[in-house]
């Protein structure tokens, strides 16, 4: 007596892909990164604290081994003051988000209004009847 296990066909065509869907938008890929000084956390020229945010390490642990380093190797603050005079400062980063544009927009729309009020001010005050009675006052104080 011999088992045989039941044959499968083989499928007649490949299976099909799924119907399409949408699908998120893919990811811009990241800026490239680049090595800047850092002065918002930095503590002399914001070397150290530039190179860590490169690395992605503690900005404590760079400036312990720039201490140690210097100790060993007196050439690491020659190279810490080129570095300090030849990279650049970090860019502030510019958040573009509605909240922050609408934020903005306020702001400005506020500065507009207050200017605008005091412009009418002193319209008001040029074109009035005082001002041009203390401009004649003025001229006479002049004539003498």
């Amino acid at each position: 007596m011999s088992l045989e296990w039941p044959s499968q066909k083989p499928p007649s065509r490949p299976p099909q892909p799924p119907p399409f869907r949408h699908q998120p938008p893919m990811e811009e890929p990241p800026p490239p990164r680049a090595l800047y000084k850092n002065k918002n956390t930095g503590l002399l020229t914001g070397v150290c604290a530039g190179i860590a945010d490169f690395v992605g390490i503690h900005v404590g642990i760079i400036r312990l081994i720039t201490v140690f380093l210097s100790f060993l190797l007196p050439l690491t603050w020659l190279i810490y003051v080129v570095m300090a005079f030849l990279l650049p400062v970090k860019p502030l980063p510019v958040q573009r988000t509605g909240i922050h544009l609408r934020q903005e927009l306020d702001q400005i729309q506020a500065q507009l209004s207050k200017s605008e009020r005091k412009l009418l001010n002193m319209e008001a005050y040029i074109t009035s009847d005082e001002f041009e009675f203390q401009r004649k006052i003025d001229e006479l104080k002049q004539q003498r």
